[in-house]
């Protein structure tokens, strides 16, 4: 099982950026063949983690490909950036092999 991961900081008003992340899932579901889990931290510093599972390297590489594609999905990353939503020197992207 491969898992690849998204986290940023959230610096924006939470709750905007909850409704922005259930649209970035809603659309990588239609547009490709996983829709990716869409996660809010409690407590601590405030941050939204992205995280989507597929059976192989060659499922993701394709799934990236299909999405940063898609024209939509790039107005939607770049509405985040526009509006402030996150602190993008603490976006990190890692994909991670089941033990």
């Amino acid at each position: 099982m491969i898992t690849f991961m998204t986290r940023a900081r959230i610096v924006g008003d939470t709750h905007e950026v909850r409704e922005w992340a259930n649209e970035l899932g809603t659309l990588v579901g239609k547009i490709a063949k996983v829709r990716p889990e869409i996660a809010v931290r409690i407590g601590g510093d405030a941050e939204v983690i992205v995280l989507t599972h597929f059976e192989k390297m060659a499922d993701l590489e394709e799934q990236i490909e299909t999405v940063e594609a898609d024209a939509g999905y790039k107005n939607l990353v770049q509405s985040a950036v526009a509006n402030g939503y996150f602190d993008m020197t603490t976006v990190e992207h890692g994909i991670w092999k089941s033990a």
